[in-house]
């Protein structure tokens, strides 16, 4: 592709180099190979299950460390509100908006009436009720009275469009998430309560990092100063940090020809990489044990204590892996090591990260076992809790083989999987769990030094999807996911954690859900 002056001009001033788009265009010529399961991760193959006993163990082995300062808690913050609201926003765009009793008739019929019929039905467990009476004051009307009379398009307007509440164009960090009596929490009001309550140091300090698009980071910011946590950041209390995703980690576009595509003024369009480009703010936050969980993804208080326990528990077992892998590393590094040492360590990749290593290697000699057990301990470590698959979406846990043959633990969304071949869909429709992206990151090697992240992903994956812009199809690229593709050369250990610890907002009924609500 030759490049044109503009060209080069926007590539610059995004800050992606004119090589990536270069390797971005043959990526989209070869398309993405679809993963390869082996089988689905199960307990007791792949999956490990707290005992009673360990439970408690490891809660206590996660303190010390808590105490010194070393966890940080990031939340992938960026997500607009727009799906939450799609179903009420295609009913508002209706031109013939029904009256109560059309929209009983209609909801019988098709589901997007039958979930705004659930919202407008349900609105005094809807946590932002008092917001939604107050924008009905504005026009001197009564929101119960509007209700009642099925003038349902002035509370739509006023909780969907920009001369109301505008929520589908907020970041879900900022929309009412629970009731607390007559106050409310936002979403990112509850992740930092969640935080001051797993995550504090010893001078009671808790990190939270945000990654949100720098037009709502001040909004997030100034919220926080305004409520009860106001106190907690003057007092330094609480170490709040920001970061967005960059543009350079943005991809080009292209038709459905693979040809670059070009706006209607002969732009290059670039879209946002999704959200594996945030292997980027994972490495520059620098951290040391990192725990990642989405935005949406977060309970009403009453459950709070269930969700602190067990992320205590699954900091516990990375602290615990991470202190055998460093002393291990030790003894690779500044001795000679004995055969018995070797053979140890050999059992060890086996039994706790499930790991089979190649039978040239193990039948290798010292020299050709000792560079492979430093390459294969000495890399960043993670800690998964998946929950038992109900229904919800999101990537699962399986085997895959990597480029030596060996079967490695994986996070693999569905589409990454040719679900036309007949072993790969029965591989799906056994599997028993999923991920509810619930993850504690450990990203120091053993002499404290930070990865580099980007070695350990796999490039070649990532997803090619069909979108469109100014009415025209095009096929987007999307990076690596951050927890799956881009921490597939991770020592990865899964752990089964309750149902109850995943409660995610993909629509604005969720609210209505048990998990979200002041009482069953």
């Amino acid at each position: 592709m030759d490049f044109s002056e503009n060209d080069l001009k926007l590539l610059k001033e995004r800050g992606v180099a004119s090589a990536a788009v270069m390797e971005q265009l043959e990526r989209f010529k070869r398309g993405i190979s679809p993963v390869v399961v082996e089988r689905p991760c199960t307990v007791g193959d792949g999956v490990r299950r707290f005992t009673v006993q360990e439970f408690d163990e490891l809660r206590e082995r996660f303190q010390p460390a808590l105490a010194q300062g070393r966890v940080t808690k990031m939340v992938p913050a960026s997500g607009a509100a727009s799906r939450m609201f799609q179903a009420l926003s295609a009913v508002l765009e209706r031109d013939d908006l029904p009256v109560v009793d059309d929209l009983r008739n209609a909801a019988k019929q098709n589901q997007e009436a039958e979930d705004t019929l659930s919202f407008l039905e349900n609105q005094e467990r809807i946590p932002f009720k008092q917001q939604l009476s107050k924008q009905s004051l504005g026009r001197n009307a009564d929101l119960e009275e509007e209700l009642q009379a099925g003038q349902y398009r002035e509370i739509l307007n006023d909780l969907l469009t920009s001369g109301g509440l505008n929520f589908p164009r907020l970041p879900k960090a900022l929309l009412p998430f629970h009731s607390y009596g007559a106050d409310v929490r936002t979403a990112v009001e509850e992740h930092l309560q969640e935080a001051l309550s797993y995550a504090r140091d010893s001078n009671g300090v808790v990190r939270l990092h945000l990654t949100l698009s720098r037009e709502h980071q001040e909004a997030v910011l100034q919220l926080l100063v305004a409520t009860a946590y106001s106190q907690q950041l003057q007092r330094k209390d609480v170490e709040l940090t920001f970061s967005d995703q960059h543009s350079s980690t943005d991809t080009i576009a292209v038709d459905l020809e693979n040809q670059p595509f070009r706006d209607d003024d002969g732009q290059l369009l670039l879209r946002p990489g999704g959200h594996g480009a945030l292997l980027e703010n994972l490495q520059e936050l620098e951290g040391d044990i990192v725990f990642i969980k989405n935005i949406d993804n977060v309970a009403h208080d009453r459950h709070l204590e269930l969700t602190v326990n067990y992320k205590q528990a699954l900091g516990g077992l990375l602290l615990e892996l991470q202190a055998q892998i460093f002393k291990r590393l030790e003894l690779l590094a500044a001795v000679d090591v004995s055969s018995e040492q070797l053979e140890e360590n050999f059992h060890f990749i086996r039994e706790e990260l499930l790991l089979q290593p190649p039978d040239k290697i193990v039948n290798g000699k010292p020299a050709v076992q000792v560079p492979w057990l430093i390459a294969r301990l000495n890399r960043p470590l993670r800690v998964c809790g998946l929950v038992r698959n109900e229904g919800e979406p999101g990537g699962g846990p399986f085997w895959v083989k990597d480029e030596t043959g060996m079967e490695t633990l994986q996070l693999v969304e569905l589409g990454q999987i040719d679900m036309e071949d007949q072993q790969q869909q029965g591989s799906v429709e056994a599997s028993t769990h999923f991920s509810p992206v619930d993850l504690v990151c450990a990203t120091r090697d053993f002499r404290g030094n930070q990865f580099e992240l980007h070695p350990y992903r796999d490039s070649e994956s990532g997803m090619i999807a069909e979108k469109s812009f100014q009415g025209r199809p095009l096929k987007a690229l999307e990076l690596p996911g951050l927890w799956n593709g881009s921490m597939a050369h991770w020592n990865t250990v899964f752990v089964e954690v309750p149902p109850l610890t995943f409660n995610p907002v993909k629509t604005v009924l969720d609210l209505l859900r048990p998990p979200h609500q002041p009482r069953d």
